[in-house]
């Protein structure tokens, strides 16, 4: 018998324990909130997961939102040419579950006026319908219990917040301060500018390599697909909200030289011109700048798709002159410029066109 009870408190103890530990690791997680599902604080490392709660808590009046070709945005151009507090929230390879996630939390929070969305074709044909993010997005007790209770959180990042912020009260160095962040690079979040080689070779190089190739699209039925899915953002978009911006970014000529001799063009053209009128019933501005000039020369970019901060700051420009905005005027004549381009670029660089073709088969 008193073998029994010792052993039944022994199981007592250890689990009351475990109990005091949970409890005590979840308020510093609390207290730390690393990753701002709480408040704002100090930013130490520029993460994916800290987007959903920048987006709450973070002091902005301008929301840009999209994927890693909008990561090179710097945010003082905005301010300069926009006059605006920006935040901007690029995620590589982001997907329309985010961008509608992200948006939401946007509306709850309740900061911006206006939002600028980039609008990748992609995100039409290449649905993901789980991300790993998922619950920092979410309302309500049980993601915000998931947060506190998180092995990430606890062994991950919380040891590092901690120690990082005794550095600083110390005013110690961090030894990790190229991947550390203070508030004010809040502004470069995501950026990767300075880890690539921008110009004509670095792209024939990527391209002839297949290194950042798009991976093949599903045809059957692709125009179709991509509608539903336009349709499916757009009922989950409250256009009442603020001030919503559309913007097609300039992606290379050699990209779409790709996607015409792939028999892709077509339906991507049907489908962003049924996203454009779509928009303009909902009230939103959409600019283009597919059919942009620059985007025929390939020392704008590093691979088919991404292009130079310069680039970047040129849209930001645009969004204040309001050179490239759509009309229904200028819509067609848009479309048109975009496909002279890419006739013009496949013909003077067709034979590296079906060389790439001849390599993969």
């Amino acid at each position: 018998m008193k073998k029994r009870n010792s052993a039944s408190k022994w199981i007592v103890s250890f689990f009351a324990l475990v109990l005091v530990l949970c409890v005590l690791l979840s308020l510093a997680a609390y207290a730390v909130d690393p990753f701002f599902q709480f408040r704002f604080n100090r930013a130490y490392l520029m993460n994916s997961d800290i987007a959903s709660g920048l987006v709450k808590h973070y002091d902005y009046d301008t929301l840009i939102v999209g994927s890693s070709i909008t990561q090179n945005f710097r945010m003082n151009t905005f301010r300069d040419e926009l006059n605006v507090e920006p935040l901007h929230i690029g995620l590589g390879g982001i997907s329309l579950r985010i961008i509608e996630d992200c948006m939401k939390i946007a509306y709850r929070a309740g900061h911006a006026e206006t939002y600028y969305i980039a609008v990748d074709p992609y995100l039409f044909y290449d649905v993901k319908n789980h991300h790993p993010l998922e619950f920092y997005f979410q309302d309500g007790l049980l993601p915000k219990l998931r947060y506190l209770l998180s092995n990430k959180v606890w062994f991950h990042y919380l040891p590092l917040d901690l120690g990082l912020g005794i550095l600083d009260r110390l005013g110690k160095e961090s030894p990790l301060a190229g991947d550390i962040c203070t508030p004010e690079n809040i502004d470069h979040f995501g950026d990767w500018s300075d880890k690539f080689e921008f110009g004509e070779d670095v792209v024939l190089d990527n391209y002839r390599s297949s290194r950042y190739s798009i991976k093949e699209i599903e045809t059957d039925d692709l125009y179709n697909t991509m509608v539903s899915r336009i349709d499916h953002l757009m009922e989950r978009l409250d256009f009442g909200k603020g001030k919503h911006v559309f913007f097609f970014p300039p992606y290379s000529s050699l990209y779409w030289s790709d996607m015409q001799l792939d028999g892709y063009y077509e339906d991507l053209i049907q489908a962003k011109r049924y996203f454009i009128e779509k928009a303009f019933e909902h009230g939103a501005v959409v600019f283009d700048f597919q059919p942009a000039e620059l985007t025929g020369n390939l020392n704008n970019y590093k691979d088919t798709t991404h292009y130079t901060p310069e680039i970047n700051d040129w849209m930001v420009r645009c969004f204040a002159s309001g050179e490239h905005l759509v009309t229904s005027e200028n819509m067609e004549a848009g479309l048109e410029q975009l496909k002279e381009n890419t006739d013009r670029f496949r013909e003077a660089h067709i034979d590296l066109l079906m060389e790439s073709r001849m390599t993969e088969e």
